[in-house]
């Protein structure tokens, strides 16, 4: 048996949501819960990532519009 953790990882980081389609590649419950820890982790930084982009892209938006219109 071997471990799906590196599977789920990719598709969490590339694919998102749709990375859980991997589950179908998954046998038993075990492969399925190994993919799962995968995704959570990437899915997980994925969003960390998001969410930092997000508060840098929203301060350099309200920086530009200070020196603008002041």
């Amino acid at each position: 048996m071997r471990s799906r953790k590196g599977l789920g990882f990719v598709c969490g980081f590339f694919f998102g949501v749709l990375g859980l389609l991997g589950l179908l590649a998954c046998n038993d419950s075990d492969e399925k819960n190994t993919f799962m820890s995968g995704w959570i982790g990437a899915f997980i930084i994925n969003i960390a990532i998001v969410i930092i982009a997000v508060t840098l892209i929203i301060g350099a938006v309200a920086d530009a519009y200070q020196y603008r219109y002041y």
